[in-house]
């Protein structure tokens, strides 16, 4: 993703000391700016430059060296996929095999079995694994393992190598039945979409400039919260690119703290109490997610906060900072959008914006 790069190293040098992206653990935050992610994704740039044409899986929480390794190796021209954490075992077997991944990147708080039960999967000790562990040990703390020859198909490496430029990332979704389905996408489209995502959403900010009050340099009102998984299209590509294409902070941790707690759970109220503790200006989110703001914040809206002698109450602000609530992956009612609309959130249908066209695996 070169004009991604393009784009990091000229905030970096109009702005070096805003915040790109922003980690949040609980309590803690750590902060990365232009500056410096733009000097750390040259480095690795140098380091990752024979890994063209390599097929690399990322299997970890939404943090700081997932974005810098998608960075990374799509702009040297590896093959980036991204392993759902929900996966089962099953599913990853499958997804490994399909793929042809070569190496997997494994975050460091977390664990995933099939690697550790598959006697060809060995940790990873080349010159470029070294290199990374060293000169990135701040930001990247997990694993790479590496398959090992014995069961690579010397023609599906052939095949890889001779494929890679057509693409620059495989995105597999579990469906409905039967095993996951892998799609891929060229730079070529991966960059209409951002352009065209930023655009639209520069007009919606530049339009509501007038009415926010003053930031700081490197706080902005323009922070995007992801709240969905990177391995998830809408979010990695809407999200973490758009974002950091725009010069925007991109704020992220673990979803649970979010209120993502499983693909069945979702605590509105922790999102609600995020998005206004970090003044956020932008989400995705799933229309089941969208209905439950709606519902605790209009149960909220029941509870008014009287602040006056005379008893009268007034409605408490629910998200002054809010200005865009992108929607996708799946069917948005049309009453979820008026009641959408009656708590004045700013709500965007996204899916529109990435049916393009794929061709799979």
């Amino acid at each position: 993703m070169k004009p991604i790069y393009t784009a990091i190293c000229e905030h970096a040098r109009q702005s070096p000391m805003q915040v790109a992206i922003q980690t949040i653990d609980n309590d803690k935050t750590i902060s990365l700016t232009y500056g410096q992610l733009q000097r750390t994704l040259s480095v690795l740039h140098e380091t990752l430059d024979i890994w063209q044409g390599k097929r690399v899986a990322l299997y970890t929480h939404n943090d700081i060296d997932w974005i810098i390794l998608d960075l990374a190796l799509s702009t040297v021209g590896a093959v980036v996929v991204p392993i759902p954490l929900f996966f089962s075992a099953s599913q990853i077997a499958h997804l490994l095999q399909d793929a042809q991944i070569e190496t997997v990147y494994v975050g460091a708080s977390l664990t995933m079995p099939i690697i550790d039960n598959m006697d060809h999967w060995v940790i990873a000790d080349t010159p470029e694994t070294k290199a990374i562990k060293s000169e990135q040990a701040t930001h990247i703390k997990g694993s790479f393992y590496q398959l090992t020859d014995t069961i690579i198909d010397p023609s599906l490496t052939s095949q890889n190598s001779s494929t890679a430029n057509d693409f620059c990332k495989v995105t597999y979704t579990s469906g409905s039945t039967g095993m996951p389905k892998g799609v891929c996408l060229g730079q070529d489209t991966l960059m209409r979409i951002v352009e065209s995502l930023s655009g639209a959403l520069a007009d919606t900010l530049k339009n509501d400039a007038a009415n926010t009050s003053e930031v700081t340099e490197t706080t902005s009102k323009f922070s995007h919260l992801s709240v969905l998984p990177f391995a998830t299209l809408l979010e990695n590509v809407a999200g973490v690119y758009v974002s950091l294409y725009m010069g925007r902070t991109l704020v992220t941790g673990q979803i649970d703290q979010f209120g993502l707690l499983s693909n069945q759970a979702f605590d509105a109220e922790r999102l609600i109490k995020t998005v206004r503790t970090h003044d956020i200006a932008s989400v995705i989110l799933l229309p089941q997610m969208l209905k439950a703001i709606c519902e605790q914040m209009a149960a909220n809206e029941k509870s008014q906060i009287c602040t006056s002698t005379s008893g009268e109450c007034t409605p408490s602000i629910a998200l002054p900072s809010l200005r865009f609530m992108a929607v996708g992956g799946g069917k948005v009612s049309p009453k979820l959008l008026q009641d959408a609309n009656t708590l004045n959130l700013p709500v965007y249908e996204a899916m529109a914006c990435l049916n393009v066209a794929l061709w799979s695996v």
